[in-house]
C-alpha cells in the first residue's frame, strides 16, 4: 500500500512540471551534420602544448661517500658467449641439410695444361742450355802415329842383306803421315753444341791454343759431302754411334734429314743401304764421352748398333 502511494504522488508531481516550447530551441536538422567552427570542442582533453623540461640532475656523491663505498665486483654473463657456441653446431648442421644437392661439372684445364708442357720442356729445355765446346782427344792420333814405327820395325825383309823392307817403309811413312794430319785436325777442329744445333768450328789464332784463350773459333766451310752448313740441329738427326766401340772410336757417325734428300747418295752415304738420311761419318778426334752426354742431355734420338761386345753378350744371354 505504502508503494502504490509513493508511486501516485511522483505522478501528480510530474504533471506541473513546465515543457519548453519549440521555438526555445535553436537546432536545425542540419546542425548534427555540420563540422563545428572551433575543432577543439571535439574532445574534452586539453590541445598539447609543447613545454621546455629540465633534466635530472644525476645524484652527487660527494669524495666522503666515495671513500666509504665497498668495492664491488660485477658478475659475469656467459649468455653471449653460450648462444654463439650453440649457433656453431646448430648451423654445421642445419646449412647443408638446406642445400640442394649439386653436380660438380669436370674441368680439364689441369690435364691440358700437363699436356701442353711436355712438349714445351722438350722444346725449351735445349734452349736454356749453355753452349758447351767439346775438348779434343788426341788419343786416336797418337795411336796412328806409334803404328808408323811399329810397321817399320815389324814387316819383314825381302833382301838378302836384312836391310829394312820398302813396303814396311812406306807403310810405316803413311801412317806418321796421317797420325800428323789427325793430330793437326785434332787440334784446330772443336765440337759446339749450341741451342738448337751443333756444329764444328776451325781454331784460328796463335797455336792453336782456343782452352787458354789465345785462338778464337771461326765457322768452317761448307760440308764437301753434301754441300751445306757443318751444323744440322738435334731434332733432324735420327741416329749416331761409334766404331768399333765407345771406348776405342775410331769412327763416329750420325744421320741427319736436314739435307736435302737429293743429296742423300752422294759420296759415302751411297753405300747406306737404308737409306732415309745423309749419313755423316769423322774420326774420333774429340772426346766422345761428352760428344755422347751432350746428344743424350739434348735429346737427340739413338738406335742401338750392334757391336762386337753387345753381340757376345747377346750370346751368352741366349745360352742362359
Amino acid at each position: 500500500m505504502k508503494v502504490a502511494l509513493l508511486l501516485s504522488l511522483c505522478a501528480a508531481s510530474s504533471a506541473f512540471v513546465a515543457v519548453p516550447s519549440r521555438s526555445a530551441l535553436k537546432t536545425t536538422s542540419l546542425n548534427v551534420a555540420s563540422t563545428p567552427e572551433n575543432l577543439d570542442s571535439w574532445s574534452d582533453k586539453p590541445l598539447y602544448v609543447p613545454q621546455s623540461t629540465k633534466p635530472v640532475a644525476a645524484r652527487k656523491v660527494s669524495k666522503w661517500e666515495r671513500m666509504t663505498m665497498a668495492d664491488t665486483v660485477i658478475p659475469p654473463n656467459f649468455s653471449l658467449a653460450a648462444a654463439v657456441a650453440l649457433l656453431g653446431p646448430l648451423i654445421m648442421w642445419y646449412h647443408p641439410m638446406t642445400m640442394a644437392d649439386t653436380v660438380i661439372p669436370p674441368n680439364f684445364s689441369l690435364a691440358a695444361a700437363v699436356a701442353l708442357l711436355g712438349p714445351l720442356i722438350m722444346w725449351y729445355h735445349p734452349m736454356t742450355m749453355a753452349d758447351t765446346v767439346i775438348p779434343p782427344n788426341f788419343s786416336l792420333a797418337a795411336a796412328v802415329a806409334l803404328l808408323g814405327p811399329l810397321i817399320m820395325w815389324y814387316h819383314p825383309s825381302y833382301m838378302a842383306d836384312g836391310s829394312p823392307s820398302l813396303i814396311g817403309i812406306f807403310g810405316g811413312g803413311f801412317h806418321l803421315l796421317f797420325a800428323t794430319l789427325l793430330w793437326v785436325q785434332t787440334a784446330r777442329v772443336r765440337c759446339v753444341f749450341e741451342k738448337d744445333g751443333f756444329e764444328f768450328y776451325n781454331v784460328k789464332g796463335p797455336r792453336l791454343d782456343y782452352e787458354h784463350g789465345k785462338a778464337e773459333l771461326v765457322k768452317k766451310p761448307d760440308n764437301y759431302v753434301a754441300g751445306t752448313r757443318n751444323r744440322w740441329k738435334y731434332d733432324t738427326i735420327i741416329n749416331y754411334g761409334f766404331f768399333p766401340s765407345e771406348d776405342f772410336p775410331v769412327i763416329c757417325y750420325f744421320k741427319e734429314t736436314e739435307t736435302p734428300e737429293w743429296k742423300w747418295n752422294r759420296w759415302f752415304a751411297a753405300f747406306d743401304s737404308y737409306g732415309r738420311g745423309q749419313p755423316h761419318f769423322f774420326p774420333g778426334i774429340c772426346n766422345v764421352q761428352k760428344f755422347k752426354e751432350q746428344m743424350e742431355l739434348r735429346g737427340v734420338k739413338r738406335k742401338p748398333i750392334p757391336t762386337l761386345k753387345s753381340t757376345a753378350e747377346a750370346k751368352k744371354s741366349q745360352k742362359k
